[in-house]
């Protein structure tokens, strides 16, 4: 079954349970309001019992009916969550796909150098993020930015102050093949401020070297130029505590 075809029936078969909802109360109210057009109406005395036991028969019915009503709703309910659930699952199943099959096209089109326009063509950018590892950032960087007396699993969502770009092309002239670009050897290097602590990566000229490039974000076209000369594009993520916040000190 398709990922179009298993929505359809979704969609098909909610609308049924929720017309049958309303359905079903609209007669419950008249149930309700013919029993009470009968209690008030003046009975002979020979079609007392007669009476009595169709009224009894309606508000049997009634409660009867508002039961189902509920066990519809519930089971409506329960529905709708399986329902979002499989969805997501679906979808992350084809993103999985669709990322696995841009990394085998990317892997096919590896070249020695390759500039911005020869990139933008070569993948969409939907792809360009599917070729983007993601990992923790170094312990070692946030120890160094860690305030005096906070808990280092505390500083994960801290607000960057310095931050930077960077160009692919002079990341080119810089660094040999197969080396590692983060912020230790950019500062080393003397490529950018000893006070910055985030890095953004963006695409420009040619890209010549296979490199190991390490910062907080990447434009889609840095990407690409640099996966495509066989280098690897790596995002730093805060997995461990994402619900964890604390407001940098200022000294």
């Amino acid at each position: 079954m398709t990922f179009t075809t298993f929505c359809l029936i979704a969609g098909v078969v909610s609308l049924i349970l929720i017309a049958e909802i309303i359905v079903a109360c609209v007669l419950c109210a008249k149930l309700v309001k013919h029993s009470k057009t009968d209690g008030e109406k003046a009975s002979p005395p020979n079609q007392t019992t007669l009476h009595s036991f169709l009224g009894v028969a309606a508000l049997l019915t009634y409660q009867i009916s508002v039961v189902v009503c509920l066990v519809i709703l519930v089971a409506e309910i329960v529905f709708f969550a399986w329902t979002i659930v499989s969805i997501k699952k679906l979808l992350k199943a084809k993103d999985e796909e669709e990322k696995k099959e841009d990394i085998e096209l990317a892997a096919t089109m590896v070249r020695h150098s390759i500039t911005l326009e020869e990139a933008h063509d070569a993948l969409s950018d939907e792809a360009a993020y599917h070729l983007i590892e993601e990992e923790e950032e170094p312990e070692e960087i946030l120890a160094a930015e860690t305030p005096t007396g906070a808990p280092k699993h505390l500083w994960l969502h801290r607000r960057y102050k310095n931050k930077t770009v960077i160009n692919v092309d002079t990341l080119s002239q810089k660094f040999a093949d197969n080396e590692h670009v983060n912020l230790k050897t950019l500062k080393e290097k003397k490529m950018i401020h000893p006070n910055v602590d985030y890095i953004k990566i963006l695409g420009r000229g040619t890209l010549n070297k296979c490199l190991f490039v390490e910062a907080n974000a990447f434009s889609a076209d840095a990407v690409k130029m640099i996966v495509l000369t066989g280098g690897h594009a790596i995002k730093f993520v805060h997995e461990k505590h994402p619900s964890i916040h604390l407001v940098p000190h200022h000294k």
